[in-house]
């Protein structure tokens, strides 16, 4: 939903997170690149499922592994082996920004915004 993404990149940016908000898989690869310290995930992409990047997160070195949050609407969501290792919490929409807020700090502890 490209409204409820513009609207989380907005509420994080408020609250100090320097934020890359993609609406792609493929450009969700490319922003890989900057090695951020947290990737948010969403599972219906136009081009495919957020869960298309976890085998690319999961390959990396764990001290080069971001905290992965999913977000979805759906309450039954399996995840692929692949997430094991990488996925850090899940997120049902609809949510509040106060938990969402909430749940990165706790996600983030230390790291860098």
């Amino acid at each position: 939903d490209p409204l409820l993404g513009k609207v989380t990149d907005l509420w994080l940016q408020t609250s100090g997170y320097r934020c890359t908000w993609v609406q792609t898989v493929a450009a969700g690869r490319a922003a890989l690149a900057a090695f951020p310290a947290l990737v948010i995930l969403d599972l219906l992409l136009p081009d495919g499922s957020g869960l298309d990047l976890l085998p690319l997160l999961a390959a990396r070195p764990l001290e080069a592994r971001p905290k992965v949050l999913i977000l979805t609407g759906s309450h039954g969501t399996i995840l692929p082996p692949a997430a094991l290792g990488v996925t850090t919490a899940i997120l049902l929409k609809p949510y509040d920004a106060t938990t969402l807020l909430e749940l990165l700090e706790q996600l983030l502890g230390e790291a860098p915004r």
